[in-house]
């Protein structure tokens, strides 16, 4: 396979939250330090092609996208929030962190102490940063969850950690 070939998936474009309710998501995630940067306008109608791509048909209804940023570089990963109206999401159970699928997301993070005394009495932290962990380079890890049970890891890396996750890196 040639390079060209290899690289037609370029990265990922956005990760798509369902929400219970998409006020409190978005509040949440705004304060861990994302930005707003699109909010749709509520959908009601019949699903078109794009719908049906995801396997929808039929008459569909949701409130979002609310696309968030860190930062402002334009390539990076995106949180694409939704709250789905029709179909409604069903009720689940906050996962655990070793459900399959994507039981979490991990966000590099810097001065996790101060993120962690500013926003402990307003999100429910797990427990206090934890660390450090010398052999995988991290200074400190703390865990959340978003307002539906997803568990969102905040890591901090050691000044020596920044090349260990780059491809082709070694310890």
């Amino acid at each position: 396979m040639s390079e060209g070939e290899r690289r037609n998936v370029r990265s990922i474009f956005h990760i798509n939250i369902n929400c219970s309710d998409l006020d409190l998501s978005v509040s949440f995630y705004e304060a861990l330090g994302f930005k707003k940067v699109l909010e749709a306008a509520p959908f009601e109608g019949v699903a078109d092609a794009s719908y049906e791509a995801l396997a929808m048909h039929g008459h569909v209804a949701h409130r979002g996208p609310v696309v968030l940023f860190l930062g402002d570089d334009v390539r990076q990963t995106r949180l694409d929030l939704m709250q789905w109206v029709t179909p409604l999401s069903p009720a689940s159970e906050p996962r655990s962190p070793y459900a399959l699928g994507v039981p979490r997301i991990a966000l590099w993070t810097k001065d996790i102490a101060g993120l962690y005394q500013r926003l402990r009495h307003q999100l429910d932290f797990i427990k206090p940063p934890v660390g450090p962990f010398e052999d995988r380079a991290i200074q400190a890890i703390a865990c959340l969850r978003d307002p539906d049970g997803l568990f969102v890891e905040l890591m901090e890396f050691l000044p020596t950690g920044r090349s260990l996750y780059v491809a082709g890196a070694s310890r």
